[in-house]
């Protein structure tokens, strides 16, 4: 199962959600998959600079240290998708917070090599 939530809450589009209210969440569905001997793949979240409607929320990075404490496979969409500012590539990007289509094809491309690492992890 692959699980990228929380940006929507950190952008607050639902009003204000703690950062320790959108861990639980996560902790929440990764623990039932793991119960039900689900492999879970946990995201990075896509670089975004700033929400062009709530400018003063800053992403978080509280996912990537529970995905390595509980040795869950990490899908970095991260990576691939920055630029300088820590925000998504202009050329990857219709608004700087969600991607065009050259943008998924890279999305694509890294989710297909976490699922294959997290399949051969498999035990």
């Amino acid at each position: 199962m692959i699980i990228l939530a929380g940006s929507n809450d950190i952008a607050g589009n639902t009003g204000h959600v703690t950062i320790d209210k959108i861990m639980d969440n996560i902790k929440s569905m990764a623990e039932l998959a793991r119960l039900y001997h689900i492999k879970v793949i946990l995201c990075k979240y896509l670089p975004v600079y700033e929400y062009p409607w709530n400018k003063h929320i800053k992403a978080a990075d509280s996912i990537v240290s529970y995905a390595k404490e509980r040795n869950y496979t990490i899908l970095d969409y991260w990576t691939p998708l920055v630029d300088e500012r820590q925000g998504q590539r202009a050329e990857l990007t219709v608004d700087g917070v969600h991607l065009n289509l050259a943008g998924y094809k890279i999305m694509e491309e890294v989710t297909d090599a976490a699922v294959k690492k997290a399949l051969k992890n498999w035990h």
